[in-house]
């Protein structure tokens, strides 16, 4: 009888860590953007791919960014689709790209939006990212990475390390841990060329842009969604953390059963 009492309280126990683990990895992010109604294209991230003169290598004439009502990341309705043409004349970049763009939030100013809500400062800690879907028919190679600023603006300027974007018209979630210093290597010339950079991330930060650059050129159509922060953790769960957290889900009410 003690046996059994013994093993149910460890069992409890381990339930109980199970579920604070869990409480704790799958915390609530915050978006900044995600294209649903009422603002759809609304500020921070609307603005055309060769909006910022850091953006090289991408032909002004055939440039957009429009509202997809209809196709949003996980849990999602609705998303943004930035299509530009490459241009060859300005190929490669300083940085030695084909082309490189400097996706700009806030209508092309830096942290000033942070008092309206628009680009706010946020902890430098958890994670920071954002949703992509390409399709296996743009040719382009592409990798991103999100260019985060300080309070001082882009003098605080440091980027994360690049990721190669998937292409198999399917979303995924790339995303940076604010903690883990091998995710923010480098000033924000390491992802395209042009202006000052840190190479630290401040205790707080804004986003100054989403880099997506091309060593190899070609046309692109880019869809995105879900850009923001969860300062407590992934803003999607690695697998491992989503079992584990099922698992305690399970326990808890198997334990709730039982009493």
């Amino acid at each position: 009888m003690r046996a059994t009492s013994t093993a149910r309280l460890l069992a409890l126990a381990a339930t109980a860590g199970l579920a604070a683990f869990a409480a704790q990895a799958i915390a609530a992010p915050v978006f900044l953007q995600d294209y649903e109604a009422p603002g759809n294209l609304d500020p921070p991230f609307n603005l055309v791919p060769d909006f910022s003169g850091t953006s090289v290598g991408v032909n002004p004439a055939n440039d957009a960014i429009v509202h997809v009502p209809a196709d949003g990341a996980i849990g999602t309705a609705a998303s943004a689709e930035m299509s530009f043409e490459h241009l060859a004349t300005e190929s490669p970049t300083a940085a030695g790209w084909q082309w490189q763009v400097r996706f700009l939030p806030n209508n092309g100013a830096n942290n000033t939006g942070v008092g309206t809500g628009i680009n706010p400062l946020f902890n430098a800690d958890g994670y920071v990212g954002y949703a992509l879907k390409v399709s296996p028919n743009v040719t382009a190679v592409i990798q991103t990475a999100p260019v985060l600023e300080g309070p001082a603006g882009t003098g605080e300027a440091t980027s994360g390390v690049l990721k190669t974007v998937i292409k198999d018209n399917q979303w995924h979630m790339y995303q940076w841990n604010m903690d883990n210093p091998a995710d923010f290597p480098g000033t924000f010339t390491t992802v395209y060329a042009g202006g000052l950079g840190d190479t630290d991330l401040e205790a707080t930060n804004s986003f100054d842009s989403i880099a997506l650059v091309s060593p190899n050129g070609g046309n692109a159509v880019i869809r995105i969604d879900q850009i923001g922060y969860d300062n407590a953790g992934p803003l999607v769960p690695e697998p491992a953390t989503a079992a584990l957290a099922s698992l305690a889900a399970l326990g808890l009410a198997a334990a709730r059963r039982r009493g």
